[in-house]
Protein backbone atom coordinates (compact mmCIF):
# COMPACT_ATOMS: atom_id res chain seq x y z
CA UNK A 1 0.00 0.00 0.00
CA UNK A 2 2.84 2.52 0.97
CA UNK A 3 4.21 1.74 -2.46
CA UNK A 4 1.13 2.71 -4.42
CA UNK A 5 0.71 5.54 -2.80
CA UNK A 6 4.30 6.75 -3.17
CA UNK A 7 4.22 5.72 -6.98
CA UNK A 8 0.71 7.71 -7.15
CA UNK A 9 2.81 10.76 -5.32
CA UNK A 10 5.23 10.12 -7.72
CA UNK A 11 3.01 11.47 -10.94
CA UNK A 12 3.35 15.16 -11.26
CA UNK A 13 0.10 16.61 -11.91
CA UNK A 14 0.84 19.47 -14.27
CA UNK A 15 2.46 16.85 -16.73
CA UNK A 16 -1.16 15.17 -17.16
CA UNK A 17 -2.88 18.66 -17.34
CA UNK A 18 -0.09 19.31 -20.27
CA UNK A 19 -0.79 15.49 -21.98
CA UNK A 20 -4.79 17.03 -22.15
CA UNK A 21 -3.95 20.43 -23.09
CA UNK A 22 -1.89 19.34 -26.12
CA UNK A 23 -4.80 16.68 -27.37
CA UNK A 24 -7.43 19.38 -26.74
CA UNK A 25 -5.24 21.61 -29.46
CA UNK A 26 -4.78 18.56 -31.52
CA UNK A 27 -8.17 17.97 -32.10
CA UNK A 28 -8.99 21.99 -32.26
CA UNK A 29 -6.86 22.14 -35.41
CA UNK A 30 -7.75 19.00 -36.77
CA UNK A 31 -11.13 20.27 -36.64
CA UNK A 32 -10.20 23.91 -37.89
CA UNK A 33 -8.88 22.22 -40.52
CA UNK A 34 -11.73 20.12 -41.64
CA UNK A 35 -14.10 23.16 -41.42
CA UNK A 36 -11.91 25.47 -43.54
CA UNK A 37 -11.37 22.47 -46.22
CA UNK A 38 -15.58 22.30 -46.06
CA UNK A 39 -15.54 25.95 -46.56
CA UNK A 40 -13.35 25.84 -49.69
CA UNK A 41 -15.56 23.01 -50.80
CA UNK A 42 -19.03 24.93 -50.62
CA UNK A 43 -17.10 27.63 -52.30
CA UNK A 44 -15.91 25.89 -55.70
CA UNK A 45 -19.18 24.04 -55.32
CA UNK A 46 -21.04 27.99 -55.40
CA UNK A 47 -19.05 28.86 -58.09
CA UNK A 48 -19.84 25.64 -60.17
CA UNK A 49 -23.05 26.07 -59.72
CA UNK A 50 -23.12 29.75 -60.73
CA UNK A 51 -21.38 28.45 -63.67
CA UNK A 52 -23.94 25.74 -64.59
CA UNK A 53 -26.64 28.28 -64.47
CA UNK A 54 -24.74 31.03 -66.81
CA UNK A 55 -22.97 29.37 -69.51
CA UNK A 56 -26.23 27.46 -70.41
CA UNK A 57 -27.85 30.72 -71.08
CA UNK A 58 -25.15 32.34 -72.76
CA UNK A 59 -25.58 29.59 -75.45
CA UNK A 60 -28.93 29.64 -75.93
CA UNK A 61 -28.78 33.52 -76.52
CA UNK A 62 -25.53 32.91 -79.08
CA UNK A 63 -27.78 30.28 -80.87
CA UNK A 64 -30.54 32.41 -80.63
CA UNK A 65 -28.70 35.18 -82.22
CA UNK A 66 -27.02 33.30 -84.98
CA UNK A 67 -30.50 32.03 -85.78
CA UNK A 68 -31.56 35.89 -86.46
CA UNK A 69 -28.72 36.35 -88.19
CA UNK A 70 -28.99 33.06 -90.47
CA UNK A 71 -32.78 34.06 -91.18
CA UNK A 72 -32.78 37.88 -92.24
CA UNK A 73 -29.39 37.19 -94.10
CA UNK A 74 -31.11 34.75 -96.36
CA UNK A 75 -33.89 37.62 -97.45
CA UNK A 76 -31.24 40.51 -97.37
CA UNK A 77 -27.99 38.64 -98.52
CA UNK A 78 -28.47 35.07 -99.34
CA UNK A 79 -25.71 34.21 -101.33
CA UNK A 80 -23.58 36.64 -99.26
CA UNK A 81 -23.81 38.75 -102.69
CA UNK A 82 -23.11 42.65 -100.96
CA UNK A 83 -20.05 43.56 -101.82
CA UNK A 84 -17.65 44.84 -99.10
CA UNK A 85 -19.44 48.44 -98.14
CA UNK A 86 -22.67 47.48 -98.28
CA UNK A 87 -23.09 45.82 -94.96
CA UNK A 88 -25.35 48.76 -93.81
CA UNK A 89 -28.26 47.34 -96.06
CA UNK A 90 -27.86 44.03 -94.48
CA UNK A 91 -30.81 43.55 -91.44
CA UNK A 92 -28.71 42.95 -89.38
CA UNK A 93 -26.14 45.60 -90.09
CA UNK A 94 -22.44 45.00 -90.02
CA UNK A 95 -22.59 42.54 -86.88
CA UNK A 96 -24.94 40.53 -88.91
CA UNK A 97 -23.16 40.87 -92.30
CA UNK A 98 -19.79 39.57 -90.99
CA UNK A 99 -21.03 37.23 -88.28
CA UNK A 100 -23.29 35.28 -91.62
CA UNK A 101 -20.21 35.81 -93.85
CA UNK A 102 -17.40 34.24 -91.20
CA UNK A 103 -19.50 31.18 -89.86
CA UNK A 104 -20.47 31.00 -93.34
CA UNK A 105 -17.47 31.47 -95.09
CA UNK A 106 -15.37 28.65 -92.93
CA UNK A 107 -18.12 26.09 -92.70
CA UNK A 108 -20.45 26.82 -95.44
CA UNK A 109 -24.38 24.79 -95.05
CA UNK A 110 -23.17 23.38 -92.26
CA UNK A 111 -22.70 26.73 -90.39
CA UNK A 112 -26.47 26.36 -89.83
CA UNK A 113 -25.51 23.32 -87.68
CA UNK A 114 -23.70 25.75 -84.92
CA UNK A 115 -27.08 26.91 -83.42
CA UNK A 116 -28.74 23.49 -82.89
CA UNK A 117 -24.83 22.21 -81.42
CA UNK A 118 -24.92 25.23 -79.04
CA UNK A 119 -28.94 24.68 -77.99
CA UNK A 120 -28.26 20.90 -77.59
CA UNK A 121 -25.12 21.75 -75.02
CA UNK A 122 -27.30 24.09 -73.40
CA UNK A 123 -30.46 21.96 -72.50
CA UNK A 124 -28.01 18.80 -71.32
CA UNK A 125 -24.96 21.41 -69.88
CA UNK A 126 -25.90 20.26 -66.29
CA UNK A 127 -25.91 16.67 -66.99
CA UNK A 128 -23.01 16.88 -69.24
CA UNK A 129 -21.39 18.84 -65.82
CA UNK A 130 -22.12 15.90 -63.34
CA UNK A 131 -21.11 13.41 -65.78
CA UNK A 132 -17.88 15.26 -66.43
CA UNK A 133 -18.57 15.07 -70.24
CA UNK A 134 -18.35 18.84 -71.30
CA UNK A 135 -14.74 18.39 -73.00
CA UNK A 136 -15.79 15.25 -74.77
CA UNK A 137 -19.05 16.90 -75.88
CA UNK A 138 -17.20 20.01 -77.05
CA UNK A 139 -15.19 18.02 -79.16
CA UNK A 140 -17.32 15.92 -80.55
CA UNK A 141 -19.46 19.55 -81.49
CA UNK A 142 -16.67 20.81 -83.18
CA UNK A 143 -15.77 17.35 -85.02
CA UNK A 144 -19.54 16.61 -85.79
CA UNK A 145 -19.62 20.46 -87.65
CA UNK A 146 -16.26 19.63 -89.33
CA UNK A 147 -17.22 16.11 -90.77
CA UNK A 148 -20.72 17.63 -92.07
CA UNK A 149 -19.07 20.67 -93.76
CA UNK A 150 -16.41 18.22 -95.40
CA UNK A 151 -19.55 15.89 -96.50
CA UNK A 152 -21.38 18.76 -98.05
CA UNK A 153 -18.40 20.13 -99.81
CA UNK A 154 -17.94 16.88 -101.31
CA UNK A 155 -21.54 16.11 -102.10
CA UNK A 156 -21.10 19.98 -104.28
CA UNK A 157 -18.11 19.56 -105.62
CA UNK A 158 -18.47 15.60 -106.94
CA UNK A 159 -18.75 16.79 -110.31
CA UNK A 160 -15.64 19.25 -110.29
CA UNK A 161 -12.36 17.73 -112.28
CA UNK A 162 -10.45 18.86 -109.55
CA UNK A 163 -10.44 20.06 -105.92
CA UNK A 164 -9.86 23.68 -104.88
CA UNK A 165 -7.37 23.99 -101.73
CA UNK A 166 -6.89 27.43 -102.13
CA UNK A 167 -7.94 29.50 -98.71
CA UNK A 168 -9.65 32.88 -100.65
CA UNK A 169 -11.44 30.20 -103.59
CA UNK A 170 -12.70 28.13 -100.22
CA UNK A 171 -14.20 30.99 -98.07
CA UNK A 172 -15.76 32.97 -101.29
CA UNK A 173 -17.24 29.80 -102.09
CA UNK A 174 -18.44 29.06 -98.89
CA UNK A 175 -20.20 32.38 -98.24
CA UNK A 176 -21.66 31.84 -101.16
CA UNK A 177 -23.14 28.50 -100.46
CA UNK A 178 -21.04 26.83 -102.70
CA UNK A 179 -19.15 24.23 -101.01
CA UNK A 180 -18.22 23.80 -97.23
CA UNK A 181 -16.23 26.80 -96.59
CA UNK A 182 -12.60 26.38 -95.97
CA UNK A 183 -12.83 23.79 -92.93
CA UNK A 184 -15.11 21.76 -95.01
CA UNK A 185 -13.37 22.41 -98.05
CA UNK A 186 -9.63 21.45 -96.71
CA UNK A 187 -10.88 18.53 -95.03
CA UNK A 188 -12.86 17.76 -98.01
CA UNK A 189 -9.60 17.82 -99.96
CA UNK A 190 -7.71 15.77 -97.85
CA UNK A 191 -10.41 13.03 -98.29
CA UNK A 192 -10.46 13.20 -102.30
CA UNK A 193 -6.97 12.77 -102.38
CA UNK A 194 -6.57 9.73 -100.75
CA UNK A 195 -10.04 8.08 -101.73
CA UNK A 196 -11.46 10.14 -104.91
CA UNK A 197 -14.85 11.06 -104.43
CA UNK A 198 -17.07 8.04 -103.78
CA UNK A 199 -14.57 6.86 -100.70
CA UNK A 200 -14.46 10.81 -99.43
CA UNK A 201 -18.54 10.27 -99.26
CA UNK A 202 -18.08 7.12 -97.68
CA UNK A 203 -15.43 8.21 -95.25
CA UNK A 204 -17.51 11.12 -93.82
CA UNK A 205 -20.64 9.57 -93.50
CA UNK A 206 -19.00 6.49 -91.52
CA UNK A 207 -17.27 9.27 -89.28
CA UNK A 208 -20.42 11.15 -88.75
CA UNK A 209 -23.40 9.23 -88.60
CA UNK A 210 -21.17 7.97 -84.42
CA UNK A 211 -20.57 11.48 -84.30
CA UNK A 212 -24.00 12.63 -83.92
CA UNK A 213 -25.02 9.80 -82.17
CA UNK A 214 -22.40 10.16 -79.38
CA UNK A 215 -23.51 14.01 -79.46
CA UNK A 216 -27.18 13.66 -79.17
CA UNK A 217 -27.09 10.79 -77.42
CA UNK A 218 -24.36 8.44 -75.33
CA UNK A 219 -21.13 8.53 -75.03
CA UNK A 220 -18.96 5.96 -74.28
CA UNK A 221 -17.32 6.02 -70.88
CA UNK A 222 -14.36 4.60 -69.37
Amino acid sequence: MSQKNSNNKGKNPSNANSTVKVRNESRAGANNKSAKGKKAAEEVKKKESFASQIVPYILIVVAIFLIICFVTNAFCNPHNELDHGGEKDHIMGYVGYYVCEITIGFFGYAAFLIPLVLFNLAIFWKKYIEDDLIAVKSVLTVLTTTVASALIHICIHASDEDFSNVFVELYEDGAALYGGGVIGGYVGYALYSIANVAGAMFISIVVLIPLVLFLVGTTPQA
